[in-house]
């Protein structure tokens, strides 16, 4: 009897045992679920600022572009305007040669009838007066010969006069045309600055990514030794590795290579060495160089994501710009840049600023790290100006 009792007390225990740890356990669940309903809340959150922020990265990057177009047409303008100008002072200074020599004619013309004067005293009285049949044939060869040279002399002289006039009033409305314009790219400047630096403040939420890419960018370059052995290593090494790039600096939707030239100009000037020219020392150029104005804006050719932004060997600062498709846009000569490694990149989105001293720019395009024509690949209609050779 005392065994079946002291049995239905230990299966008693064990019951309330079971519920006791039964209870644990709903307890836990319940935490857990709480925790788990805490944390998807959590990403929920983050998913929703990413999204806000993305959008409000988008709406910047439009901004950006179409500021960055129209400062493109400004300086369009004022190169135009600035090659009209010496167009017109070259003219000016054509008019007052020719003035000068005719007006050197028209006072050997004046020489010639002074000297009759001071002959027959007055060139009214030969004229009207012949005395001798000499006299009269003299006065006949004077006014046959003389007065219509004069007279085309001094009516030359007053179109020539009247060209000048008109040339000095046209280089004063280009001068002031001109002034307009660069005030006009001085607000759109400060404007893009302005739009630039908010984007950079979302950006910089992602300084461990940007440090990372930077840090292995400079391991990079500590062992090579031109900007070929760069190109082929960051190519040997986009094959090996994948960056996780943050949605923020993925944001931009890449495109493809184009297989037709649809690639913009990275700044808007002047071309003054063409792809394939020959240069110092029996070598080829494998890059077309540009001739802008002072502080001109660079702009991505096309589509792409920085892979490298920086002060490399003696070349100073470099911008390489990877298209899918295994094609490497280089350009070098920036005085400052606004683009970190990893970042996507759209077409004519600035990257950077020349300098206002010797404001040229270096340009590479690269298939399969080849150089190729880059001019066969852009397609600019807007600045025509940046396709003509200085000498020809």
């Amino acid at each position: 009897m005392r065994v079946l009792y002291y049995s239905i007390a230990v299966l008693y225990c064990f019951y309330h045992i079971q519920i006791l740890h039964a209870q644990d356990k709903n307890d836990d669940i319940i935490v857990l679920q709480q925790q788990l309903k805490k944390e998807k809340k959590q990403q929920n959150i983050a998913r929703s600022e990413a999204s806000n922020i993305i959008r409000e990265l988008t709406q910047i990057q439009q901004k950006i572009k179409n500021y960055s177009s129209k400062s493109r047409m400004i300086e369009f303008d004022i190169l135009k305007l600035r090659e009209e100008n010496t167009q017109l002072k070259l003219r000016q200074d054509q008019l007052l040669n020719i003035f000068n020599k005719n007006r050197d004619n028209f006072i050997k013309g004046l020489t010639v009838l002074k000297s009759l004067k001071n002959q027959y005293n007055s060139i009214i009285s030969l004229l009207l007066y012949p005395g001798t049949p000499a006299q009269s044939a003299q006065a006949q060869n004077l006014i046959k010969d003389m007065m219509p040279k004069l007279l085309f002399s001094m009516n030359k002289h007053r179109q020539i006069l009247r060209d000048i006039t008109l040339t000095v009033n046209n280089i004063s409305k280009k001068e002031k045309l001109l002034l307009i314009r660069q005030s006009e790219q001085k607000e759109l400047q400060a404007i893009l600055n302005r739009d630039l630096q908010k984007r950079q403040q979302y950006l910089s939420e992602q300084q461990d990514f940007i440090r990372k890419s930077q840090k292995n960018i400079t391991k990079l370059t500590q062992k090579i030794e031109n900007l070929t052995g760069l190109i082929n290593k960051i190519r040997e090494n986009e094959k090996k590795v994948n960056y996780q790039r943050p949605e923020e600096i993925a944001y931009i939707s890449l495109r493809s290579f184009p297989d037709v030239p649809l690639l913009l100009s990275p700044v808007v000037g002047r071309v003054i060495t063409n792809y394939g020219e020959s240069l110092k020392a029996n070598r080829t150029s494998r890059a077309i160089i540009i001739e802008a104005a002072a502080n001109a804006q660079i702009i991505a050719p096309f589509d792409g994501r920085i892979v490298f932004a920086g002060d490399f060997k003696n070349l100073g600062n470099v911008i390489i710009i990877y298209h899918i498709g295994d094609y490497h846009s280089v350009i070098i000569g920036a005085a400052q840049y606004y683009v970190f490694v990893g970042q996507h990149v759209s077409t004519g989105e600035p990257i950077g600023r020349l300098y206002s001293d010797n404001p040229t720019i270096h340009y590479e395009l690269r298939r399969k790290g080849q150089a190729i024509n880059p001019l066969r690949w852009i397609n600019d209609t807007n600045i025509q100006i940046a396709f003509k050779n200085k000498s020809k």
